[in-house]
C-alpha cells in the first residue's frame, strides 16, 4: 500500500510528520513532568500539613497532664491541701480558666469526696461536688464572679468516683495514663481524661487528680488549615474511629450518631473508600507505621492520602490522615494542557504550510518531467513542455536539456523501431508454425517441521541435571550419559504431565514454560515450577505412585527420562547408584515421606530399620542392579 502511494503525498506527509511527532512527544513529557510535579507537591502538602497538625496535637494534648503535674506538686509542696474540700474548690475553679480547651478538672479520694470545676453550656465556670455533704449525688452549681456557688444547674443521684473509669485506670496504672476516647452527651462532644494517682509520702493513697480534654480545639485547628482546595485531615485511633476532622461534616455525623463513628461505616463516601482502600492495602490500621503515602481513584478522580502514626508518652496511638485530591491541581495540568495544544496546533499548521510549499516547489518539475515522458510515449512531443525548466540554471535545468535531447533522439529511434518492426511482423505472418509442447515435471517436497532433538539442549542439559540434589556429586561423564538416554516431550496449555496416583516411572526437567503441582483430590495448589527446575525425581528412583498432580499452565518443553533408561545408565555406571544413595539419604524429610507411602504399598521391608541400606535395596529391586 505504502509502495502505490504517491510522491505527490508521501513528500509533505515526511515533511510534516516529524514535526507532528516532536510536538506529540513534547506535549507527553511536558505533561507527565506536570503530573510528576504533582505528586511532588502534593505529597511535600501533605507532609507540611502532618507536621503542623502533629505539633498542634502535641501542644494541645500537653495541657491536661501539665495541670496534674502542676497540681502534684502543689499538693507535694503543702500548697494545696486536699483534706480542704472547700479551698480545692476555688482552686480548680481560678485554675480552669487559666487553661484553654480543658472542659473539666476534678479530685476524687478513696472516701467517695468528689470536688471539681467545670465549663457549663454556657461558657461560664461552674463547680461539681460530691460525697457525704450530698448524699452520694453528684452536683453542679453555677457561680459568681468570685467563684461563689449559686443555683444547682444540673444533679445525678447515685454518684460514687471511685468506681468511675478515670478512677479505676488511674489506680491499675499507678502513673499518668489517658482514659479511653468517650461521647460527653451533655455536650455531644469527643473528649478524653488524663488521670493522675497521688500518694503521700508513705505511699499511701490520697486520691485520683483528673483533667477532661474536650476535641473541640482540635477540630477548629483542624478547620482552619488550608490544605489545596478540597484537601482534609482525620484523626483516628487504631481502630478507625474518627477523633477530629477538618470537614464539619463528619463532626456532624458522629454527634447525630451520639456514638463513636469508625470511618469505614461513614456516610461520606470518599471517607469510607479511603478507609476500605488502606484496610485493603495493609489489612489493618495498626500495620500503618511511621508515614505511609497511598493513593485511589474514586469517582474517576485520583486522591492521595498520606497517613503518619503519632504516639504521645502517656500511651496515646492515633493516625493522621491527610487527604489531598488530586484536582485541587489539576487545573495547572488544564492550562498546560491548552497551551501545549494551541502550540502544537500552530506548529502543526506551519509545517503543513511549509511542507506543502516545499513538496509544491519540488514535485512540480517533477511533473511537467511526467507530462513530458507521457507524450514521448505517444510520440507527441513538444519541447515547450519544458519550456521554463530548460532555462532554470540549476541542476533541473540541467536535467531538463539533457531530457529534451534525448527526447528528440529517442523520436527518431522510435520510428526507426516502428519501421524494423512492421517489416519483422510481415516475415512473422508468412513462416510456417512449429508449435512443440514443453513438458515440465517439478517433483515436490513436503515440508517436513524440524523437531529438536535431545541434542539441541544437551550443552545446556548436564548443567540442569548438576542442579537436582540428587544428581549433584556425579560426573559430567554420566550426566552426559543420563542426557542421551533422555527425551524432549512438549505439551499445551492444560495438559497433564503427570497424575495423581499414577505409577512414578518418569523424571521430569523444564526447559521452557511452567507447570502448576497440585492435590487433585482436594484441588490444593502445591507450587508453580518454571524453567530449569524439576519433579518426579523421587518416584523414578524409589517407585511409588505420584503423590501429585503436574499440569503445564502455557506450552511447556519438558526433558525427561523414564526408569528403563535410567535404569540402563546405572548397569553402564555401577557406581551411580551409590552415590544417589547416598545423596536421597542427606535429604530425610523427603525420604521420610516417601518410606511411609513406600511402606503403604508394601514396597519396603518391615525389618529393615537401616534407612540408607533401605534405599539401596529398593533401588536394587527396582532396577534389577
Amino acid at each position: 500500500m505504502i509502495k502505490n502511494l504517491s510522491i505527490r503525498y508521501h513528500l509533505p506527509l515526511l515533511i510534516v510528520a516529524p514535526s507532528v511527532l516532536v510536538v506529540g512527544l513534547i506535549a507527553i513529557i511536558l505533561f507527565q513532568r506536570t503530573r510528576q510535579n504533582i505528586n511532588i507537591v502534593s505529597v511535600e502538602l501533605a507532609r507540611t500539613t502532618t507536621a503542623n497538625v502533629e505539633d498542634n496535637l502535641r501542644d494541645y494534648l500537653s495541657v491536661p497532664n501539665t495541670i496534674n503535674q502542676l497540681n502534684l506538686q502543689s499538693i507535694a509542696l503543702g500548697a494545696l491541701n486536699l483534706d480542704d474540700l472547700t479551698n480545692l474548690e476555688l482552686y480548680f475553679w481560678n485554675q480552669i480558666q487559666i487553661f484553654e480547651g480543658v472542659k473539666s478538672l476534678y479530685f476524687g479520694n478513696p472516701q467517695g469526696e468528689f470536688r471539681g470545676a467545670t465549663i457549663l453550656n454556657s461558657g461560664e465556670v461552674g463547680i461539681s461536688i460530691a460525697g457525704q455533704v450530698t448524699n452520694s449525688s453528684v452536683i453542679r452549681y453555677a457561680t459568681t464572679s468570685d467563684g461563689r456557688k449559686t443555683e444547682i444547674v444540673h444533679q445525678v443521684a447515685n454518684y460514687d468516683p471511685r468506681i468511675r473509669p478515670w478512677y479505676q485506670a488511674a489506680l491499675q496504672s499507678n502513673k499518668p495514663i489517658w482514659t479511653d476516647i468517650y461521647q460527653d452527651f451533655s455536650a455531644q462532644e469527643l473528649a478524653i481524661t488524663a488521670a493522675q494517682v497521688v500518694k503521700d509520702s508513705q505511699g499511701e493513697i490520697l486520691g485520683v487528680l483528673a483533667v477532661d480534654l474536650f476535641f473541640q480545639g482540635i477540630n477548629q485547628f483542624l478547620q482552619d488549615l488550608t490544605i489545596g482546595k478540597t484537601g482534609q485531615v482525620l484523626i483516628i485511633d487504631r481502630e478507625g474511629v474518627l477523633i477530629a476532622s477538618s470537614n464539619p461534616d463528619l463532626i456532624a455525623e458522629a454527634q447525630r450518631n451520639q456514638d463513636l463513628l469508625n470511618i469505614v461505616e461513614s456516610e461520606n463516601e470518599l471517607i469510607s473508600a479511603i478507609a476500605e482502600n488502606l484496610l485493603n492495602e495493609f489489612g489493618s490500621f495498626f500495620r500503618l507505621e511511621s508515614t505511609v503515602n497511598s493513593s485511589l481513584t474514586w469517582n474517576r478522580k485520583h486522591v492521595s492520602v498520606q497517613v503518619k502514626s503519632f504516639r504521645d508518652r502517656l500511651g496515646l496511638d492515633w493516625l493522621i490522615v491527610v487527604i489531598i485530591p488530586e484536582a485541587d491541581f489539576m487545573q495547572q495540568v488544564a492550562i498546560q494542557a491548552r497551551i501545549t495544544f494551541v502550540l502544537e496546533l500552530l506548529i502543526l499548521l506551519s509545517s503543513l504550510g511549509i511542507g506543502l510549499g516545499v513538496s509544491r516547489w519540488v514535485l512540480q518539475p517533477i511533473f511537467q518531467f511526467s507530462e513530458a515522458a507521457d507524450q514521448i510515449k505517444s510520440q507527441s512531443f513538444n519541447p515547450q513542455t519544458l519550456e521554463n525548466l530548460y532555462q532554470r540554471q540549476d541542476e533541473v535545468g540541467e536535467l531538463a536539456r539533457v531530457f529534451v535531447d534525448m527526447a528528440v533522439e529517442t523520436g527518431d529511434r522510435q520510428q526507426s523501431l516502428q519501421d524494423e518492426l512492421n517489416l519483422l511482423n510481415f516475415q512473422v505472418s508468412q513462416s510456417n508454425d512449429n508449435p512443440y509442447e514443453l513438458t515440465a515435471l517439478k517433483k515436490w517436497q513436503k515440508k517436513a517441521s524440524c523437531i529438536r532433538t535431545v541434542y539441541d539442549y544437551h550443552p545446556h542439559l548436564p548443567q540442569l541435571l548438576s542442579q537436582v540434589p540428587y544428581y549433584q556429586h556425579l560426573t559430567p561423564e554420566q550426566l552426559s550419559q543420563l542426557v542421551m538416554e533422555g527425551k524432549i516431550k512438549r505439551v499445551e496449555v492444560g495438559d497433564y504431565i503427570c497424575r495423581e496416583d499414577q505409577p512414578g516411572d518418569e523424571f521430569y526437567i523444564i526447559l521452557t514454560g511452567s507447570v502448576r503441582i497440585f492435590v487433585e483430590k482436594i484441588n490444593k495448589p502445591l507450587v508453580i515450577l518454571s524453567s530449569g527446575q524439576s519433579f518426579g525425581e523421587l518416584a523414578l528412583m524409589l517407585g511409588g505412585n505420584r503423590t501429585a498432580t503436574a499440569i503445564a499452565i502455557e506450552a511447556t518443553t519438558l526433558f525427561s527420562i523414564d526408569r528403563l533408561n535410567f535404569g540402563k545408565v546405572l548397569h553402564q555406571y555401577p557406581q551411580m547408584a551409590e552415590q544417589i544413595a547416598q545423596d536421597l539419604h542427606r535429604h530425610q524429610t523427603e525420604l521420610q515421606e516417601r518410606k511411609q507411602l513406600l511402606a503403604e504399598y508394601g514396597l519396603l521391608e518391615d525389618n529393615e530399620t537401616d534407612l540408607l541400606q533401605q534405599i539401596k535395596s529398593r533401588m536394587k529391586t527396582l532396577f534389577n542392579l
